[in-house]
Order: structure tokens, then sequence, then C-alpha cells
């Protein structure tokens, strides 16, 4: 075959996709299943935002924002909600430059606290000066778009196949096999998109990166009376070597139950993924609730639920897109990867159908491994 795709999460799904829609021949492999908890693809929503301090991620976050919408097309379901996005601290400042540099000027406005209290009650501005406001933030819808990938790689041709896990990899010069407990597999390439599992995987083809599992987590406030109006993506954070530092977010409802999903956005302690489903931390839950308490007066600052997941950091948190012979790596998390996803799978794909650089000189292999 032309590709073998390593995990199904949002990533290697995508690239699944992409490698369909082409007319490549390609096996799909999730050691798990659709949807499952133990990496970083799962759950109800993500932030989409174009902010970023880095211009060439607000670019490339422009790209991605289409590529959404032909994935929706290609679906035949809403996948992407546009609430705009409210940004505030040092790293929306950073943020604010940078979407100005790409040409972004009539899509934000910076907004005095009084007037972004008047614009959304329900939140408290207190401490706070100006907030940046951007109309294209907005939710992904995480589950569904999950899954809708992996409708669209079947429909195309796609082998998909659950409940396989892929044990090693030996690379060739005309190809490369993936070792399961059912058998060989041989293509001419093979994209590794295994999240916090990639890592332990490449080492039995020889390549080993600094992918480090890490834990996070995320809580669930409702309002404590009728439902607020619409609320928007929110990110108040500060930056630390340009990078977005401790701080905290939440995702806001699109369901009509006014719930919203918070974190700190930090990266989380390192774990081994194998040994997950990991337990709720009750301190990151009180963490998260004071920014509930601090922002949404309006909320319950005891949390619904909450949920854990396990993410790939880099040491620059940065991704890792590239070609090392016959091997594709796709590690596109660090925590913020999801919102580019439909548009990662279309950079994979490119990558394991011709030998050609890497599509972004930052997510270079040569980075890590000469």
């Amino acid at each position: 075959m032309d590709a073998v795709v390593i995990g199904a999460g949002v990533v290697g799904s995508a690239s699944a996709r992409a490698l369909g829609e082409r007319g490549r021949s390609c096996v799909l492999l999730e050691q798990f299943e659709i949807g499952h908890a133990r990496g970083s693809s799962h759950g109800p929503s993500r932030l989409f935002r174009l902010a970023y301090p880095q211009p060439d991620y607000v670019r490339l976050a422009q790209r991605a924002l289409d590529c959404w919408r032909r994935l929706e097309e290609a679906a035949g379901e809403e996948l992407l909600v546009t609430t705009g996005g409210l940004y505030a601290g040092g790293w929306a400042e950073a943020c604010g430059e940078a979407l100005a540099a790409c040409g972004l000027d009539q899509h934000q406005r910076w907004l005095s606290a009084d007037e972004a209290r008047e614009r959304f009650p329900a939140m408290s501005f207190d401490g706070l000066e100006r907030l940046l406001w951007q109309d294209d933030g907005g939710v992904c819808l995480a589950e569904r778009t999950v899954a809708a990938l992996a409708r669209v790689a079947t429909r195309h041709g796609v082998d998909l196949r659950q409940g396989v896990e892929a044990l090693g990899l030996r690379p060739h010069s005309d190809g490369v096999e993936v070792e399961t407990a059912s058998g060989t597999l041989r293509a001419a390439a093979c994209v590794v998109a295994a999240g916090p599992y990639a890592a332990r995987f490449l080492e039995t083809a020889g390549l080993t990166l600094p992918l480090q599992a890490s834990f996070a987590q995320v809580s669930y406030y409702g309002p404590a009376a009728s439902v607020p109006e619409q609320l928007p993506g929110f990110v108040e954070a500060d930056l630390n070597s340009g990078r977005l530092a401790t701080g905290g977010y939440w995702v806001p409802s699109v369901d009509g139950t006014g719930v919203v999903k918070a974190g700190d956005g930090a990266p989380g302690g390192d774990v081994d993924a194998r040994e997950a489903p990991f337990a709720v931390d009750p301190e990151e839950e009180g963490w998260v609730s004071e920014l509930i308490k601090r922002r949404l007066p309006g909320f319950d600052p005891a949390p619904l639920r909450s949920e854990t997941c396990i993410y790939t950091m880099t040491p620059d948190q940065d991704f890792v897109l590239d070609r090392r012979d016959r091997l594709v790596v796709g590690s596109a998390c660090s925590g913020h990867g999801f919102k580019f996803a439909p548009l990662l799978g279309e950079l994979l794909a490119d990558l394991a159908t011709k030998e050609n650089a890497a599509p972004y000189e930052r997510f270079v292999l040569g980075r890590f491994v000469p």
C-alpha cells in the first residue's frame, strides 16, 4: 500500500482522510477505538483561535480555518462554531502585535474593561485595563471532528482497523514494515501520529525524539441560575520567553447549556501513557475554580465534573512535522495542536506521498536529531 498511519486521533485520522481523498491506498491503525480517552483527542470541545504571539502560527491558523470549512463540507455537518475570542494579559498584547503583522487589523480590536463588561455582562474584568477581541475565535467540536474524519477517510477507501496495536517499525530503502499482533503490513511510507505513544514506537525504528507524555486536566462549570449570553472563548495569560505561560482559559458552551470547560493551560506533570487513565487532581480543580470565581461570578465554582487527558510535549512546545527516509513523524500536540488538525493532515499526507522538505522550518526533526 501507499501508507500506514499509526494512531486514529485527530491528526492521524486527518492524515488518513487526506491520503484517501488523493486516491492513495492507506491503512489506519488504532490500538484502542475511535474517540478513546487515553490520548488528547477526546472530549466535546477545543478552543479555536488565530491569536498567537508568533506570526507564523497565526498564518498557520488562517490556513487551518479554511481547511476546517472544507472538512465541514465533506462531512456534511458543523464542526467549528465561531464565537469570537477574548484575550487578556501580556500574552494577549503579543498576540495583538502578531495578528496585526499578519494583516488582521480588521478582524480584531482592543476593548477597555468597561466596553468588555457592557458586551459580556456575565464576565468580571476586575484588574484588567484592556482586552483583545478577535472575530474568528471559536469552538472545535472535538469528538464529532474525530468521528467525521474517520468516516470521510473510510468513505474514500481507507482501511480503518481499531483494536490493532502497532508493535514495531522496520524501515527499508524501498518501504517500511509495520509489525502488529496479527501480522506485518508493508507500505511505501508510515505516518506516525501516535500522540503520547509515539516516542516509544519510533524507538523501534532507531529514531529517538524528546516527545514527553504529559498529564492535563479540565473541569466543567455551569451557571448558578439562568444561562448567560453566548460567551466567547477566553484566555488570560502572561508570556514566558515568548510562550504562553501559566494562565487560565475556558471553552464556551455552544449547545445552549451555558456549561464552560476550563483549565489552567500550563503543561502538566510527566507521565507514562500506558498507565492511564489517571485520577482527577483535586488541587488542580481548586485552581481552576478560582478562575471561575474571578471571571464568571454567576457560575457555580464547584465543578460539575472533571476529566483528564495525556498529550505530548516537545522541549520547545512546537510540533514535529517531518520525514526521515520512509518515516513521517506527526507530533502535533504540545497542548495546542487540535485547532490545526485538518491542515496538518494535509501537510503530513504531502510528506508521505513524496520526498519533500518539512512544511515549516520550525517543525523539522533536525532540531532534535542530526
